[in-house]
């Protein structure tokens, strides 16, 4: 009885520290083996994603965004990948406006960013 009283003190200490996301239904990480950047490709780093509930904080905030036509927005826990193998033309510009729409969107939804140094 003891032990079962401690598994489940332990699962609802457990379930209340994402108490700040949303939707904690899948806590799951969605994260793949080709997580690398490619050379058509940029990753933003995010502190504060913990769960599979922000991972879909992140993509609802990113799915608002009007993203230009062969780019596609990759979200796993504390990372965004930029990827636009499907538009290699894009222009560095053009690059770059999406990475910033993409950062703010990200802060809207209450992550923080991590730049490089």
């Amino acid at each position: 009885m003891k032990k079962l009283f401690a598994v489940l003190i332990s699962l609802f200490v457990a379930s209340s520290a994402h108490a700040d996301c949303e939707d904690h239904s899948s806590t799951e990480s969605k994260q793949e083996n080709n997580n690398a950047a490619t050379k058509y490709s940029h990753q933003i780093k995010i502190d504060g994603m913990t769960c599979g509930g922000c991972v879909k904080n992140v993509e609802k905030a990113l799915k608002a965004l009007k993203i230009e036509k062969g780019v596609n927005l990759k979200v796993d826990i504390n990372l965004v990948t930029v990827d636009y193998t499907q538009n290699k033309g894009l222009s560095k510009d053009d690059l770059d406006k999406i990475i910033k729409k993409a950062e703010l969107a990200i802060e809207s939804a209450h992550y923080k960013v991590v730049k490089d140094i």
